[in-house]
């Protein structure tokens, strides 16, 4: 499986005990599109007419991208929306990029050049979205949330978000609107987008339907006035495998459909060993649970890994913790992850061991309870699950459980 997303993309081999039965769960493998194929789908959008046709009269042009804790490629689409935006009659020096950071770190130059890619860094301006300045208050959603948004996305006359598609329990899967909410929202907008989850309110991975989470993300969007998406899916190697632009609306729920039948899967449950791998979001510490987004429902009946049983999570954390201006340490809806309201459940009755070379025991500390192991390698991890598990154990494998989801939801 892959691990170390943006620092090498390197492989990683697991041996498991031949006694043991073990299933890995792999998603399609769908090949990496070409660049032909990139251009094609960003000359022909869903819902809208041509880029270049739809951005004349416009003297402002603002793309965000999200940051480095997605796979999103935008080193290959930015380019290509920038030629159409240049033959739409928009000047260079008149196209600038946001990162859409919501209340993560802040993108380095390092950062924007894996991406965005040298020629963007080397011919634009650049800024990073900062959720404590600059944003402008917009008027409130139906459901209450009041919308600061970054005051220079607002100011562009036209605006397009590049983005992905991953599952996601609050919004049913990143991508869409959620380029602005949280993106590129205040931190106190975002603290009431994020609050349900910490009561364990969700829309639920993968769903649309009735989720008014979701909702108030794409009512923010359009009151920003979002005009454009380029938005991808993304195979088990982290790399763009489809790619929907055009209408906020439409071109998300096409890129939706697709989503859930790509990144489901039929996995077995009450298994005795889980091993989850938080490739491609395996760049932070907090980020470590995403790898359990395959385990999307939280019917007892339906668990992967029975009570009882072991998580193992696998995340090569590059970046060590990871800083977060909501859930970090001290922060406003800081709670220890194995408490948090989404994931209590599943993690309570079950041992839990990460798999990481950049994490200490006293990071972990700072996250989850004291029993939880750490592995600074794979052997590491073998000898704690030889010690507890029997030769004929049960294991399920999900090299990317951060882009699968239990087509069951669906």
């Amino acid at each position: 499986m892959r691990w170390k997303s943006w620092y090498g993309n390197e492989r990683l081999a697991i041996d498991l005990p031949d006694s043991w039965s073990v299933k890995r769960f792999s998603m399609p493998p769908l090949p990496s599109m070409a660049d032909g194929e990139l251009k094609e789908a960003i000359a022909n959008p869903i819902g809208t007419k041509p880029l270049h046709e739809e951005v004349r009269g416009a003297k402002t042009v603002c793309i965000a991208v999200d940051d480095i804790t997605k796979p999103t490629e935008p080193f290959k689409t930015a380019p290509l929306v920038v030629n159409e935006l240049i033959r739409g009659g928009i000047k260079k020096e008149d196209i600038y990029f946001i990162v859409s950071l919501g209340c993560h770190r802040a993108m380095a130059l390092i950062d924007l050049k894996k991406k965005l890619g040298e020629e963007i860094v080397r011919n634009f301006k650049i800024y990073n979205h900062n959720p404590y300045q600059n944003n402008r208050y917009i008027g409130d959603t139906k459901k209450g949330t009041r919308l600061y948004i970054n005051e220079r996305f607002l100011e562009a006359d036209y605006k397009i978000g590049v983005g992905m598609l991953m599952p996601h329990n609050l919004a049913g899967f990143s991508g869409g609107g959620k380029i602005v909410l949280p993106g590129l929202a205040s931190i106190e907008t975002i603290e009431e987008n994020h609050r349900p989850t910490l009561r364990g309110l969700q829309g639920g991975i993968g769903n649309l339907r009735d989720n008014q989470i979701r909702e108030d993300i794409e009512e923010a969007a359009k009151k920003a006035g979002l005009n454009f998406i380029v938005n991808s899916i993304h195979n088990e190697d982290g790399e763009t495998i489809k790619l929907f632009c055009g209408s906020p609306k439409t071109a998300y729920e096409t890129a939706v459909g697709e989503a859930q039948k790509i990144y489901s899967c039929s996995p077995t449950y009450n298994n005795d060993i889980g091993i989850f791998n938080a490739f491609p979001r395996d760049t932070w510490f907090l980020l470590s649970l995403s790898a359990l987004d395959v385990w999307s429902t939280r019917d007892s009946a339906k668990a992967i890994v029975k009570p009882g049983g072991t998580i193992v999570i696998i995340n090569y954390c590059a970046e060590g913790a990871g800083e977060h201006g909501l859930h970090s340490k001290g922060m406003k809806h800081y709670v220890m992850r194995d408490e948090h309201g989404t994931f209590k459940d599943i993690l309570a009755d079950r041992d839990i061991i990460f798999l990481s070379p950049n994490l200490s025991q006293a990071i972990i500390r700072d996250y989850y309870r004291k029993e939880i192991r750490l592995g600074r390698c794979w052997e590491e991890v073998l000898r704690i699950l030889k010690t507890k598990h029997n030769d004929s154990a049960n294991v399920a494998v999900f090299p990317s459980g951060t882009l699968m989801m239990d087509g069951s939801v669906v």
